[in-house]
């Protein structure tokens, strides 16, 4: 994996995101877009295997929320 290690400061000129996350936590259950504002746009479909949550990230992503 990689590390970011400065993520400038505003404004941020973002490019489609290209990212896969898989986290080991048997709570989480789902993944909600939120637009640049921060407020839930929808919902991001998720996929379970054992205790690991696997989502890839939409194109647009700037903020997702893990639930």
């Amino acid at each position: 994996g990689a590390r970011i290690v400065r993520t400038g400061r505003p404004p941020w000129r973002i490019a489609h995101a290209r990212a896969t996350l898989s986290i080991a936590n048997p709570a989480l259950t789902r993944a909600t877009l939120l637009d640049a504002n921060g407020y839930a746009a929808r919902e991001v479909a998720v996929e379970r295997t054992g205790e690991h949550l696997t989502v890839e990230l939409p194109p647009d992503t700037m903020y997702l929320v893990l639930h």
